[in-house]
């Protein structure tokens, strides 16, 4: 048991170290807190980035390739 994991809501930097594959995609700002919901639900880990370079600026989700599953679900 690792004390450190976390699960939900983390940084990228964190997110990248757990040594899985990371996917993305992007979201309306208006569905992070949906995101966020079904995320804690099936356990997903993530980190949202926003992304300035365009305006409206776009919101990016990287999570672990291994919940691609679950997240197909939600």
């Amino acid at each position: 048991y690792d004390k450190h994991a976390s699960q939900g809501k983390q940084s990228m930097k964190r997110l990248v170290r757990q040594n899985r594959g990371v996917t993305n995609v992007e979201i309306q700002k208006t569905g992070i807190k949906d995101f966020d919901r079904y995320a804690k639900r099936y356990h997903i880990d993530y980190s949202i980035q926003k992304d300035l370079s365009c305006k409206p600026p776009r919101y990016l989700v990287y999570f672990k390739a291994q919940d691609t599953d679950a997240l197909s679900a939600a």
